[in-house]
């Protein structure tokens, strides 16, 4: 019987082993079978990457921007991310500064700013920052100077094709210096909204306290209604669009983004615009504010969501049934909001904006300096991501260095010629320094008493 037992429970100790490799190797092919990746190819794909952008910062260069930001619209090496692909870090990668990730800071305050600018409009996501789709009202504010795109955007102009297939160089029409001065009174600070128009009247809250200009004509909004090809049941909410004015439409989704921003959930569904599917959205990366086309006034325009197979099973049942309402909402303007962009008031607001506060901008690892001059007291505002580490000094005296719209490093200056410096110092790492310095001396003096001990007893 002992032997019979023995027997038994190898035997089951066989199948357990056997069945916890067999669903490894099950998970590991399901893992795997989306990134099966040629080192060759991938190697060539990157090199076009780091190519490109090298070629737009030399096609916009200017020695009041010694460090150009480029904007990556959609391309990874799994495809368009508009088309359900990921973001990457890949410009972090190849060491240029890309739009896709502005910032090393994930669940910081730049990834509020960029989540209420209408970015991306969930802060779930976890490897960074995704850029779908240029803003042109505030990719001035935040420093963008070129963009790589397959669509030429409203205040884009082409400078050339790039290294990437199908994709072009643009330069920002209204781009501004690395620093420059908000007008007079600006604060640096707004009060987000979560509104169903929330992207765009936080759009125009930043441009309007940077400028101190009347930003109310920079987006008309459109009108909504639920279409009859609106189907909740079949996972496909329909609206129709009647545009107030001519000029390009952007659309923002306020129920998906709300859904994933309560549900955490990670579902690929399509934004179809009269036929043409625009681009992905229920991820972490997407949700974003999207550019939908040039339409003429009183053109009707038809905005489907086609929710994706898995939706009720992306995380939980539980979790579904929790956020469903978002979805079976009867606003229109809950399921797509949309706005005509006035490019020219845009212009005519960022006009106010000083660009030549900063002369001698250098920008090294770790640290700023320029030259000021202004006549009154100005906020200087860099694209620099906002950080608590970052001090500044003005004229060599302490300054604060204010966090512009919470993302972006701010200076006030006093009028007259200033010198101006902004270091970086990680958070903590002194203390830390300190502190491993104190286990260290701690553990040798340990040691010591511990030996004279033995000796003692010896």
């Amino acid at each position: 019987r002992k032997k019979e037992m023995k027997r038994m429970l190898f035997t089951a100790s066989l199948v357990i082993v056997g069945a916890v490799f067999g669903e490894s190797y099950v998970n590991a092919q399901v893992a795997f079978s989306s990134r099966d990746y040629a080192v060759d190819t991938y190697g060539q794909y990157w090199g076009k990457l780091s190519a490109t952008h090298e070629q737009a910062a030399a096609l916009v260069s200017d020695p009041a921007d010694p460090a150009p930001l480029v904007g990556v619209v959609g391309a990874s090496y799994r495809g368009d991310r508009r088309d359900g692909g990921p973001t990457t870090t890949e410009g972090l990668a190849v060491g240029m500064q890309s739009m896709t990730e502005y910032t090393s800071t994930v669940h910081g305050v730049t990834q509020s700013l960029w989540r209420h600018l209408g970015y991306f409009t969930s802060d779930k996501a976890i490897f960074g920052y995704a850029y779908n789709t240029p803003q042109p009202a505030v990719d001035p504010i935040l420093g963008v100077d070129a963009i790589v795109d397959r669509v030429q955007g409203p205040g884009l102009t082409l400078v050339g094709p790039s290294q990437l297939e199908g994709y072009d160089i643009y330069s920002c029409e209204n781009r501004l210096p690395f620093a420059w001065g908000a007008a007079e009174g600006a604060s640096g600070a707004v009060t987000w909204s979560e509104a169903a128009d929330g992207p765009f009247a936080n759009q125009l809250a930043v441009l309007g306290d940077a400028t101190g200009a009347d930003v109310s004509g920079v987006f008309t909004p459109a009108s909504g209604v639920i279409s009859p090809a609106d189907d909740v049941d079949g996972n496909v909410r329909a609206v129709t669009v009647t545009t107030a004015k001519d000029g390009p439409l952007y659309l923002y989704l306020p129920a998906v983004s709300h859904a994933a921003q309560e549900g955490h959930f990670q579902t690929i569904s399509k934004v179809v615009v009269d036929g043409r599917v625009l681009q992905s959205c229920g991820f972490n990366f997407d949700n974003n504010v999207m550019y939908a086309g040039d339409y003429a006034a009183g053109q009707k325009v038809e905005v489907r969501i086609e929710l994706g197979d898995n939706f009720a099973t992306a995380v939980h049942v539980r979790r579904w049934k929790e956020i469903r309402h978002f979805y079976e909402t009867d606003d229109a303007n809950e399921i797509a909001y949309a706005v005509t962009y006035d490019a020219a008031s845009a212009t005519q607001a960022l006009a106010h904006i000083d660009k030549s506060v900063a002369h001698d901008v250098n920008v090294a690892d770790g640290a700023v300096s320029m030259g000021c001059s202004t006549n009154r007291d100005t906020l200087v505002v860099c694209s620099l991501g906002y950080d608590k580490g970052w001090s500044a000094t003005v004229d060599g005296a302490q300054a604060e260095v204010v966090p512009a719209y919470e993302g972006l490093c701010a200076v006030r200056v006093p009028a007259g010629e200033h010198e101006v410096r902004l270091e970086y110092h990680n958070p903590g790492l002194a203390a830390g320094a300190v502190a491993s310095g104190v286990c260290i001396a701690a553990f040798f003096a340990w040691r010591l008493v511990a030996g004279r001990m033995r000796a003692r007893k010896a």
